[in-house]
């Protein structure tokens, strides 16, 4: 049976034609185009390629006429250059700079790579593409109790009132009765910015299309797939159309704000979500968006992004996620999806110390078409003293490992080696294109090569791929260079190995940029649903392989790279929620045939037809996680990404599927919505600058009682008195946290005090015991 998987694949242009070549037995006709000097050092990968390659050959896409790009610069770049800024935000690396979203033609590029006060540039194009990747699944992670708040010892009922939910997708059906109120009267989606429509932008903002009231949202039906239809109705859909409500979201009285993507790419369409590709900078404005409007509602909101990529050094560091950094916070919380390469041995992670190691480099599709081309990128691990001399090599060699076309080692910062160039090997019949950029990273001081290359004969030669180090290095294996696929490393041809010095991918760290690798995006990733139900035509589907409540197998696995921050490296994804099998609305436009088995229920509202069914992905993993995120924010309005995460290391579920600690397939476990609000509903009534002061407590069944500050650890004393105010129990914190054994006490209502190393109070509530 056919189903849908929203795969978190690499999307990037073909780039090989353009390559001239002299005919010899093995000829090579290399360029560098941009010298080593300290233009090379401000340019991404990317943004070198657009310069020697791209922009020469007018082979970089572009929308509104314009290029875009994002880049760190200071305040005199702003003032010389503001006919080229779109929007900026202050680096919360560095104040003294912004974080830059510039558009601009290609006569401008040289004024914007030259300027002095220009410190890093990235731009965006098809070689960084990101691209997209309920009734069960609310009783598993027991929304409905949360829902049924009162009725099951909360202060309220938990339903996203008040809080603002933002979609920053594609593909939406603005009309879709799940986003209306159950009644009907009322439409959930208070603003729509079509990024990808010429109209009249919002305030701050030179691009798209603003739509405001309800009018005009229901007539702005965005045609481009279901994607985002079905994710934001999974985070907040009413679920009005469905029986009884059932297809309703985890926050279903929360407002929506939807923000339909603006691509780097105008010229291709129509042809599914593997033609295009997205700006990072159009994410954080959509972002920044969602979060001005809440601020002017005196709302808090969440934003949901359930795309991925593969392009970065995957530990927080890449500019995608520093201004993730700057924009959230208290209130402002940001849910992304841990990616769909679970299945995939697409990542390698080794450490050498100088010797070689290599590995075959192969698109899962290669023998669909008449040449393979591949796509990975390449990262050193944290300096030592030497640093960590990483090389790469790249060979044609045959389905005995036998070499075909040799080519020269590249060094990291090797001036002889640098900045982007292109070069066509040909040995009798065989032909091996190649295109290299490399970079030290500033940001986080890794070596750093971005690799394309491409040979013609996919069904009898490899790709070979060797690297030398004297430390730790990470890559990434994203497929074709320019269709929608997905790649692997291999050690051998089929189940014959080449040799001891050969590697074999793995799946663990393949946790995507974007939606997974950022310290402030809290990362979802999936487990399974269901494994039986019955379409809407009454047609009974059974799949027993699937264990309902195991971690899906396309959930991209942890942990992340090792960095300076974290010299041990991150656990991602942070939680896992339901993302097999997942109903929620679909797109009456978007209902291909293939997908009847999945169609879970079809009807009529105002005349047209109304369509529900199942998606798989940690696409619908996200939406389900960033609607529980609206409840909490509908208790304590003041959370921040830190304080959620430690939240989830005290309540996620464990069971036999995850494990007692956090780790890379699961996170903490498996999200919670009640278990969590449980700890904070206790502060629904609590003053707001007591809240925004980060304490917590909580009693852990009827045996104690945790204090934490988990936005402030320090050390404190937590007391507890009864309704006599007589202190009866009392302790010092040791690190960020006081555990009172509270299993002597008798059933009653006690009250608790805070007080610093001085004496002086700094929180009082009480608790149930």
């Amino acid at each position: 049976m056919q189903k849908i998987k929203m795969k978190f694949l690499f999307i990037a242009i073909h780039i090989f034609s353009f390559i001239q070549v002299s005919a010899q037995t093995q000829s090579a006709n290399s360029s560098s185009l941009l010298p080593r000097s300290k233009t090379i050092q401000i340019l991404s990968p990317t943004a070198q390629i657009f310069t020697n390659v791209l922009l020469r050959d007018q082979l970089i896409p572009k929308f509104d006429g314009k290029y875009h790009a994002q880049g760190i610069v200071n305040e005199t770049f702003i003032l010389d250059n503001s006919d080229f800024i779109l929007s900026s935000l202050i680096d919360p690396e560095n104040p003294n700079y912004r974080i830059a979203h510039l558009s601009f033609i290609a006569e401008n590029w040289n004024q914007i790579i030259d300027h002095p006060g220009l410190i890093y540039l990235d731009v965006s194009s098809k070689l960084n593409s990101p691209k997209p990747l309920n009734d069960t699944a609310r009783i598993h992670s027991r929304v409905d109790k949360a829902e049924n708040g009162i009725a099951n010892g909360l202060s309220q009922n938990y339903t996203g009132k008040d809080v603002i939910v933002g979609i920053v997708d594609i593909g939406f059906q603005t009309d879709h009765p799940t986003f209306y109120s159950p009644d009907g009267k009322n439409s959930k989606i208070q603003r729509f910015w079509n990024q990808q429509k010429s109209g009249n932008p919002p305030a701050l903002y030179s691009y798209g299309t603003e739509y405001s009231d309800s009018m005009s949202i229901a007539s702005a039906i965005d045609d481009d797939g279901s994607h985002g239809t079905h994710v934001a109705g999974i985070a907040a859909g009413s679920g009005l159309g469905s029986p009884n409500l059932k297809y309703r979201g985890m926050a279903p009285q929360s407002d929506i704000v939807m923000v339909g993507i603006k691509y780097a790419n105008d010229t291709l369409g129509g042809s599914g979500l593997g033609d295009y590709i997205v700006a990072n900078p159009t994410i954080i404005d959509g972002y920044n968006y969602v979060f001005k409007y809440a601020e002017l509602q005196n709302k808090p909101s969440v934003c949901n992004l359930s795309w991925g990529m593969h392009t970065g050094p995957h530990d927080g560091t890449s500019l995608f996620d520093r201004s993730v950094k700057a924009i959230t916070g208290s209130g402002r919380i940001v849910v992304g999806a841990a990616g769909n390469d679970g299945r995939n041995k697409m990542h390698i992670n080794e450490t050498l110390n100088g010797d070689t190691s290599f590995t075959l480099v192969v698109d899962n599709n290669r023998k669909d078409y008449p040449h393979e081309n591949i796509y990975m990128d390449i990262w050193g691990g944290i300096k030592n003293g030497s640093g960590d001399k990483l090389k790469i090599q790249l060979n044609l060699v045959d389905t005995f490992g036998n070499v075909l076309i040799n080519t020269p080692w590249n060094l990291a910062g090797d001036c002889v080696n640098c900045g982007a160039y292109k070069t066509l090997y040909i040995k009798g019949n065989d032909t091996l294109s190649v295109i290299i950029t490399e970079q030290n990273y500033p940001f986080n001081g890794k070596s750093n090569f971005l690799v394309i290359a491409e040979h013609n004969r996919p069904y009898n030669g490899y790709i070979r791929l060797g690297i030398t180090s004297n430390g730790e290095f990470n890559a990434w294996n994203s497929g074709q260079a320019y269709r929608w696929t997905s790649g692997h490393f291999w050690k051998g041809h089929k189940s014959q190995s080449f040799g001891k010095k050969y590697i074999e991918g793995i799946p663990e760290g393949s946790v995507g940029e974007n939606g997974g690798s950022g310290i402030h995006t809290l990362t979802a990733g999936a487990y399974i649903n269901r494994n039986e139900w019955t379409n809407y035509k009454g047609e009974y589907f059974y799949q027993p392989w699937n264990i309902v409540g195991d971690i899906a197998g396309f959930s991209s696995r942890g942990p992340m790279p090792k960095s300076v921050s974290h010299p041990s490296g991150r656990i991602k994804p942070d939680i896992i929620a339901p993302g097999q099998s997942i109903t929620s609305a679909l797109h009456r436009r978007q209902v291909p045939g293939w997908l009847n088995n999945e169609l879970m229920h079809k009807t009529q509202y105002n005349g047209n037809d109304v369509y529900w069914a199942m998606f798989s992905g940690t696409s619908m993993a996200a939406p389900h996680t960033t609607g529980i995120v609206a409840l909490y924010l509908q208790a304590n309005e003041w959370l921040t990404p830190l304080e959620i995460r430690s939240l989830w290391r005290l309540t996620a579920r464990k069971d036999q599927y995850t494990t007692n600690d956090s780790n890379g397939n699961s996170g903490y476990g498996k999200v919670d919505a009640f278990e969590t609000l449980k700890i904070i509903d206790q502060y629904a009534n609590i003053p707001k600058h007591q809240l925004n002061q980060g304490w917590v407590y909580f009693v852990n069944g009827d045996q104690q009682l945790v204090v934490s500050n988990i936005k402030n650890p320090s050390n404190y004393s937590a007391l507890i008195y009864n309704c006599s105010g007589q202190l009866i129990k009392n302790c010092k914190s040791t690190i960020d946290s006081c555990f009172l054994d509270i299993s002597n006490l008798s059933s009653g209502v006690y009250f608790i005090k805070i007080e610093d190393l001085l004496g002086n109070k700094q929180f009082s509530g009480k608790f149930i015991k």
